[in-house]
């Protein structure tokens, strides 16, 4: 069977697997599919409004003045970050929002920038200490280096001379700066220490007291208020150059990150030293010099393809450019976003690119180094090679050898440029649909108004014509004609009913609803004493359920009460004592409330036609009635962002579940 394109329209949100929320101008969320439920539940989180951008009230003021268009934000929920679009629909005076989880990306992103972040450190201190000319001078500088990435309170480094069974210590304090302390003798328990140091690779303090007499002589770098301590030994090719001691003023551990730099550090650090002391070695006996200077070469081609290989082990596309804007280092990654060859990127420069010039890539270079702000930019690219690329671009500046340089970072973020597209040309039609489906409704509505509102009139001719033909000459007609006359009156004040449920079905879509306090308890007596008082001669018990308080529109909760109660109480007419039961219970998160009872019931099979306007599931004479009061309690509950549903077996009573909108915390 052909499905309705509104109608499948209007299904879309509920069957988006990724949450939606729609946001009146007054802030109230009118709307959450089943995805948003689902994620809040399993978070649990109850409120929806937690999906809400901070500046949302911004944004419901811009579609109050009338603006469209989409606007993107991010949010983070329980450890999970969502990029939300939000559709800003005047018309409909709300907006509607879309989420797309990106917590795999963001994750990926962190850890990409961490491993940056420490590559860029051990970057900074292998330069550094290569450039140093004495073992004094590299310690000082890694030591400085590691207190700043590391965040520690100081770093220090026990130099160890076991030929001469003797130790130097330099400190680099946060606040206090860089210290060297005499040379002193070690002890058998410093040996030993040393010992377990070199077998367990780091050792980890906790809760250190100074006080202790048992401390080893070495571990004299610590300063007062050390509380927490981090020991890794220097060992270069199989020989303990040192100990490296990180330590905090707080009690507790250091971070992963903070202990995978102290550990990469450490071995470049050992490296560094073991080469310092070869080089002084060299001094000392010109004889070696050679050999000295072989074993410092190798150690410094190992370095270089150390940082080869993590260049070219990032997924992303890493580059640098000299002063002059040469290119002088790219990794593979590179050339895959860029097209081209190795060699071809390298002999590039970036001055007579024109796809630098045309995407922008180039102003965004000039202004990293002449401000030394890292730039960001997501920019479309046809680069040299042909390649049309989005790349998501992080340039920024360093110096070296007193040099500006330029470090280019590109991703490609082609597919997300192009979902991304593709998500707001679906939002446009989805606008456009909308807005054609509401001035459908809206015509719709006042039709039917207005056709009902017309039929009044002749109706009560037709009624009240035939009223008094059968008083004023009811001697001049026979038996048959009265009643045709009496069928005429019947079936005129019928049609009179039908169209007054058809102006109150209109009414519910078209009246501005006032949330308070309603107590539904209360109301549902009342309406039991009036359908007692109607039909006095039944026996009937009705069970009310104490506490039965909602927020909501009182008129409406009582026009759809009234509806339900009246159900119940016209298909229970055949029991010889009707048993109404009213109450509420609580499942999923959220609160169901029921009207029972023990009517005739109906068959499951045909429950998807209870809610439909004119439809009906047992004979007009049988239970008359116009078959819209169901369709009007769905239309209430709907307004209130709540829902309804039956359940009942022929000759065995039906129950109606409903649950009112904004209800549960």
């Amino acid at each position: 069977m052909d499905i309705d394109p509104l109608q499948r329209l209007a299904s879309f949100p509920e069957m988006n697997p990724h949450p939606v929320l729609e946001v009146d101008v007054k802030g109230n969320i009118i709307y959450a599919n089943p995805a948003a439920l689902a994620f809040l539940e399993g978070a649990g989180l109850t409120n929806p409004a937690t999906y809400l951008p901070d500046d949302i009230a911004d944004i419901l003021r811009r579609v109050e003045r009338g603006e469209r268009g989409v606007v993107f934000r991010e949010i983070a929920l329980d450890e999970r970050v969502f990029l939300e679009s939000i559709s800003l629909t005047p018309h409909n005076q709300s907006a509607r929002i879309y989420c797309t989880e990106i917590t795999q990306r963001k994750n990926v992103e962190l850890q990409l920038q961490q491993s940056l972040e420490r590559l860029r450190g051990l970057r900074l201190i292998s330069r550094a200490m290569l450039e140093a000319r004495s073992p004094a001078e590299i310690v000082r500088i890694g030591l400085e280096h590691l207190v700043n990435l590391t965040q520690c309170t100081q770093a220090a480094v026990l130099l160890v001379q076991i030929a001469s069974l003797t130790a130097q210590a330099h400190c680099f304090h946060a606040q206090q700066g860089f210290s060297s302390l005499g040379e002193f003798a070690l002890q058998a328990e410093d040996f030993e220490h040393l010992q377990i140091v070199c077998q367990k690779q780091m050792i980890l303090h906790k809760n250190v007291d100074l006080q202790d007499e048992n401390l080893a002589a070495h571990w004299m770098v610590w300063t007062e208020g050390t509380r927490t301590a981090l020991e890794l030994p220097l060992m270069a090719y199989g020989e303990l150059v040192g100990v490296l001691h990180l330590t905090q003023s707080e009690s507790g551990s250091f971070q992963p990150m903070a202990m995978e730099l102290a550990i990469e550090a450490a071995e470049h650090l050992a490296v560094a030293l073991y080469n310092a002391r070869l080089l002084e070695q060299a001094r000392h006996y010109a004889g070696g010099l050679e050999q000295s200077v072989a074993e410092r070469t190798r150690q410094l081609q190992d370095a270089l393809a150390f940082r080869q290989a993590i260049l070219e082990a990032a997924a992303i596309g890493i580059l640098v450019y000299d002063q002059d804007g040469q290119c002088r280092v790219a990794n593979q990654a590179a050339v895959n976003i860029v097209g081209g060859s190795l060699e071809q990127l390298l002999a590039q420069n970036y001055h007579q690119l024109d796809s630098w010039k045309q995407s922008g890539l180039y102003e965004a270079a000039l202004d990293a180094l002449r401000t030394s702000i890292i730039q960001t930019r997501d920019l479309h690219v046809v680069t040299t090679f042909g390649r049309d690329v989005w790349m998501r671009c992080r340039l920024s500046s360093f110096e070296s050898n007193g040099q500006p340089h330029l470090l280019l970072i590109i991703e490609d973020i082609t597919g997300q440029v192009q979902k991304q597209a593709e998500i707001e040309a679906l939002n446009q039609q989805l606008l456009a649909q909308a807005a054609r489906l509401e001035q459908a409704n809206q015509e719709l509505e006042a039709f039917s108004y207005s056709v009902s509102h017309d039929l009044r009139a002749p109706l009560r001719s037709l009624d009240g014509f035939s009223q008094v033909l059968l008083t004023r000459y009811a001697d001049r007609l026979d038996e048959q004609g009265r009643h045709y006359l009496e069928r005429i009156r019947a079936g005129a004040q019928r049609m009179g009913e039908l169209i007054n449920d058809l102006l109150n079905l209109s009414r519910v879509g078209r009246s501005e609803m006032r949330r308070q306090p309603v107590d539904l308890s209360a109301l549902a007596r009342q309406i039991a004493a009036e359908l007692q008082a109607s039909e006095p001669q039944r026996e009937a018990i009705f069970e009310i359920q104490d506490g039965l308080v909602v927020r909501g529109d009182a008129h409406l909760l009582g026009l759809a009460m009234t509806n339900l109660m009246e159900n119940a109480w016209k298909f229970s007419r055949p029991r010889h004592t009707t048993s109404i039961k009213i109450g509420k219970y609580r499942q999923d998160r959220e609160t169901v409330f029921f009207v029972q009872d023990n009517g005739v019931g109906f068959d499951m099979a045909y429950g998807n036609k209870l809610f439909s306007p004119f439809q009906r599931l047992h004979g007009m004479y049988e239970f008359p009635g116009s078959g819209i009061g169901l369709a009007t309690v769905k239309r209430i509950l709907q307004r209130h962002g709540g829902r309804i549903w039956a359940e009942a077996k022929p000759d065995q009573g039906a129950t109606f579940y409903f649950v009112i909108g904004g209800e549960d915390d």
